[in-house]
């Protein structure tokens, strides 16, 4: 799995703000890179998995059910399988946990 970062208010000219940043995983490194290579943010970026933790708007809540996961996208990306972010097993959109595909 392959990870691009970008930012809700990035452009071609600004990278946005600090607490903005999303983050999508791809099944391929190929559909990850012409992502970044099609998009006009000047945020979009690849990333690792080590990275994904700093790039997340929202961390998982301590002492709860939560957990890093992959969410359903609200627009489709050729490629991307969704987005990451903390959520549980319950939430609307729920695809995977983050671990037990990365692992």
């Amino acid at each position: 799995m392959h990870f691009a970062a970008n930012n809700h208010y990035g452009s071609e000219t600004d990278r946005g703000f600090a607490n903005t940043w999303y983050v999508i995983a791809f099944e391929s490194k190929a559909a990850r890179d012409e992502y970044i290579e099609q998009s006009k943010s000047l945020a979009a970026t690849a990333i690792t998995r080590r990275e994904v933790s700093a790039h997340v708007t929202r961390a998982p809540k301590p002492f709860t059910p939560e957990r890093y996961a992959i969410i359903q996208l609200a627009r489709d990306i050729p490629g991307a399988i969704g987005e990451v972010s903390a959520a549980t097993p319950q939430d609307a959109g729920y695809i995977s946990d983050l671990d037990a595909i990365t692992s």
